[in-house]
């Protein structure tokens, strides 16, 4: 293991000095944007399955490295992952391993996956992001000038 646990867990630590895998495991902490880039980049597929989740940002961020995604199906992901991505149930590890497994062997859903992210990631870009608060604005503007 290299690098700074962002979330200091004893319990990660207890599982990983068990895992036959430890030492394929790394914990890079930070890292840069151009690192962030590079590492995603070479990735065979994210697999981002938490429990809670305030936006997705991951999923954006591997659509636009390319990579196909595994989410789960709870808060905002299915909505950010739209039909882009392989959604799992986040509490049951049996199909989080059965969807890794599918991505790891059928590279036309990896192919087809990453075709449909290129296209959800354009929901998802700094000038749209504009656009929609401009019309946010320009309609509460509205709003305010209509009632007076």
């Amino acid at each position: 293991m290299s690098g700074h646990i962002l979330w200091d867990d004893a319990s990660i630590q207890s599982v990983l000095s068990t895992h036959p895998f430890a030492s394929d495991v790394v914990f890079t902490g930070r890292v840069s944007d151009d690192a962030l880039k590079l590492l995603l980049g070479s990735a065979l597929a994210l697999t981002f399955v938490p429990t809670f989740e305030g936006f997705g940002l991951p999923i954006v961020e591997a659509f636009q490295s390319e990579v196909p995604v595994i989410c789960s199906n709870t808060t905002s992901m299915p909505e950010v992952a739209g039909d882009a991505a392989l959604l799992v149930d986040p509490f049951k590890p049996v199909d989080i391993a059965a969807a890794m497994q599918k991505m790891y062997q059928d590279e036309a859903l990896r192919k087809r996956l990453i075709a449909l992210g290129n296209v959800q990631k354009q929901q998802f870009t700094w000038q749209r992001t504009a656009e929609l608060l401009y019309q946010s604005i320009e309609k509460v503007v509205g709003e305010e000038s209509g009632s007076i």
